[in-house]
């Protein structure tokens, strides 16, 4: 039931009146108590004012506050009245979207929540990262080392400190001075650092740097940038110690200047052979008779052609295909075609006259083979332009054979050792090396076997060094004979011996070895008893060569010192 206005005006206005009843009682109670004498007649009468004015007070602001309520009633009561109820299709479509947008919240949510998941796999999977990657730059087999800007060392692995004899503290916090041979070397390197600060890489550099007690080593450094901490920019090293491959590469560099000086005689000789026919040449004449007379005087097989046809050959030409007469070889097309040339001459539709240009402007080696005999012979061919008549050129043919077999028997000789007839320890790291990288680029087993003779130093002193070197050459016999073609032997040093085993797992490797260990303890070698202690070690895939060897050299020490004549794998 609605109240009107007007009523709850009085309503409001009864309230207010009531409000003040209590205080009234009061007043009056306190009057009439006998036992509290403290109002007169006076001070109730100022009261009373009091209260009447507080009335009127309240009225007023009954009023006030009522005044313009009442207006706003009037107002909309006559307002017409507009019907608000909505519609069932309103009420549907609301419905609607607020299942659509629950729906769209929901999805939101479960959104987030496999982004909140997937961030927090990411951060864990972000430590796992780095606690890896410092277990890795611990364990690393590569010395690494970081600077700063300024060049001061920030962190260094165990290698660092393995290789450059120094402990971590005594290199954090140091100038990269520390490492350098001398401070000019520091300073000369300064530059090359600020490139690879700003994002120029260095791959494989060599340089050399001053261990902790002075030994100069060369090292192979690969150089980047990396952002540090505080955001400037330093340098990570990864440092390998080359020192030895060096001291190899020298070796070979003094085998290899041998060889050149070989060479040097060998293009020196045909030189002189070439400048002599040069001479003669110069002086030939027109007359067909004087041209065979001079090209029947030479040693070298000599030929007058035009590049398709030959026109004169001497007599040692004629001979050494085992023609009769130069018309046998002037009936083909290109006399290219009947020379047994290995690899064969091919010109393509190039004239055939136009290789005989190549020839005089670089020379020419080639093998060729006699159709009768079927001996192949290797040939330094030289062409010049015969001067008597344009056209034709003399080609001279050196037999240089027995200079290239020399060639080979001096390369053979760097790589042999003299007493054994086995590889020597050059030829050894050279093909270890290559065997090493090739077993590790197709994921095949490799294993080194290093054995020696035991008590070896007593046959020396008891029998002589005479029979000591007979028995290492026999053991060397024995071992190519109870070893597979495509394994390799080197005489170490001494009396020791290395087999390269390709494609062999250790446990084949054990077979081998044992076979072999049997075989020299049976075998009467000068009559004595002769033994072999083996050690072998199998490659693992961060070995190197150095490391490899040394494994398979401390299994042959553990063989010595548990009782000798046995096979440590």
């Amino acid at each position: 039931m609605l109240v009107s206005f007007s009523m709850r005006k009085k309503l409001a206005t009864l309230l207010a009146i009531s409000s003040f009843l209590p205080i009234l009682a009061v007043a009056l109670s306190i009057y009439l108590d006998s036992n509290i004498n403290i109002l007169s007649y006076k001070n109730i009468a100022i009261f009373v004012i009091s209260t009447t004015i507080s009335l009127l007070i309240v009225f007023k602001f009954t009023d006030y506050m009522f005044s313009p309520i009442q207006k706003l009633v009037d107002f909309i009561r006559s307002t017409p009245q507009i019907n608000i109820t909505p519609s069932e299709d309103d009420l549907e479509t609301l419905s609607s979207t607020i299942n659509n947008t629950v729906e769209k919240l929901s999805t939101t949510n479960s959104f987030l929540e496999q982004k909140v998941l997937q961030l927090s796999l990411e951060d864990e999977v972000l430590k796992k990262a780095l606690e890896f990657q410092k277990t890795l730059l611990e364990n690393s087999a590569t010395a690494i080392m970081l600077m700063s800007s300024k060049r001061i060392i920030l962190e260094v692995n165990k290698e660092t400190c393995k290789m450059l004899g120094y402990t971590e503290g005594e290199l954090v916090g140091q100038s990269a001075e520390i490492i350098h041979i001398n401070k000019e070397a520091f300073l000369k390197w300064g530059p090359k650092f600020e490139a690879v600060k700003k994002g120029k890489e260095i791959s494989n550099a060599e340089y050399f740097f001053k261990r902790k007690d002075g030994v100069v080593i060369w090292c192979a450094i690969y150089g980047s940038s990396v952002e540090l901490d505080n955001g400037e920019y330093g340098v990570i090293w990864s440092i390998l110690d080359i020192s030895k491959r060096k001291q190899i590469e020298n070796e070979l560099q003094k085998s290899y200047k041998e060889l050149e000086n070989i060479n040097n005689s060998l293009e020196h000789k045909v030189e002189e052979r070439t400048s002599e026919l040069q001479k003669l040449n110069d002086s030939l004449r027109s007359s067909e008779d004087t041209i065979k007379a001079i090209l029947n005087i030479q040693d070298n097989l000599v030929i007058v052609t035009d590049g398709k046809k030959i026109i004169h050959a001497n007599s040692a030409f004629l001979n050494y295909f085992q023609c009769k007469d130069i018309k046998e070889i002037q009936g083909e097309e290109c006399f290219c075609i009947w020379l047994l040339f290995e690899p064969p001459l091919v010109h393509d539709d190039e004239p055939c006259g136009k290789w005989l240009d190549r020839i005089e402007r670089h020379g020419w080696r080639v093998n060729i083979r006699n159709k009768e005999t079927g001996i192949l012979k290797n040939f330094i061919v030289v062409a010049k332009p015969f001067t008597q008549k344009e056209g034709l050129f003399v080609v001279t043919f050196t037999d240089i054979t027995i200079l290239q077999e020399e060639r080979d028997y001096f390369v053979h000789l760097a790589a042999t050792d003299a007493l054994t007839g086995l590889h020597n320890r050059a030829k050894l790291n050279e093909t270890l090396e290559y065997s090493i990288q090739k077993a590790k680029r197709y994921s095949q087993p490799f294993c080194v076997i290093i054995f020696d003779a035991d008590l070896f130093k007593q046959v020396n002193d008891t029998h002589g060094h005479q029979v000591g070197d007979s028995v290492l050459q026999k053991i060397a016999a024995i071992t190519k004979e109870n070893v597979r073609s495509s394994d390799f032997i080197a005489r170490y040093g001494g009396e020791e011996f290395v087999i390269l085993a390709p494609s062999t797992p250790l446990e084949h490797a054990k077979i081998m070895a044992e076979k072999l260990r049997y075989t020299i303890e049976n075998s009467a070698i000068e009559g004595l008893n002769i033994t072999c202690s083996f050690g072998i070690a199998e490659l693992m895939p961060d070995d190197t060569p150095e490391e490899l060897i040394k494994r398979a050299d401390g299994l042959l020490y553990k063989a010595k010192q548990s009782g000798r004549n046995q096979v440590q794998a």
